[in-house]
Order: structure tokens, then C-alpha cells, then sequence
């Protein structure tokens, strides 16, 4: 057997040791003392609410303008044939 090969398999198994034995001390002694602590910030839920209602008042406004100006307005609109995609050519129905 060659000496070599012992030495080299060795040298990983006390570095894993070593990882595993770190680790070990890390997980008994805890969180590290000077870590900060996260303090959740409370939401204002009824400001949340009402910036919420004050937008969907703001949409329906734009949908009703753009039903009034659909319905009472001409609206002109061009066709431009769209370019065939390679896609489109192998199957072949031109969508």
C-alpha cells in the first residue's frame, strides 16, 4: 500500500473533524451575541385600504371613459398583416 494515500485520505478526515467539531461548538454556544435583532414594522392596514379603493376608484374612472369613448366615439382602425413566423410556415394554416 502506498504511504502516500493514507497521508492524503488523513488530511481530509481531520479536516472534516475539525468542520464537524466547529460546528458543534457553533450550535451549543448559540447565536452570535452582537447579531441584531429585525424588528417588524406595523403596517397601517386602513391607510393600505384606502390607497387600495382610492385606485380601483381611479380605474373605474379610466374603464368608463374608455366605454364612453368606444361606444359614442369612431374609432378607426388599420389592419397590417403580421409577418409570417418561421413557425407559421411549417404548419402552414398562416396564422
Amino acid at each position: 500500500m502506498n504511504p502516500n494515500s493514507t497521508r492524503s485520505f488523513a488530511i481530509p478526515t481531520w479536516a472534516w473533524m475539525i468542520l464537524i467539531g466547529l460546528t458543534m461548538w457553533k450550535v451549543w454556544i448559540g447565536p452570535i451575541p452582537q447579531a441584531g435583532v429585525a424588528h417588524a414594522q406595523i403596517p397601517d392596514s386602513a391607510a393600505q385600504r384606502r390607497l387600495l379603493i382610492d385606485e380601483l376608484r381611479r380605474t373605474n374612472q379610466l374603464l368608463t371613459q374608455i366605454d364612453e369613448t368606444i361606444r359614442n366615439h369612431t374609432i378607426k382602425v388599420r389592419i397590417i398583416e403580421a409577418d409570417k413566423t418561421p413557425a407559421d410556415r411549417v404548419r402552414g394554416d398562416g396564422r
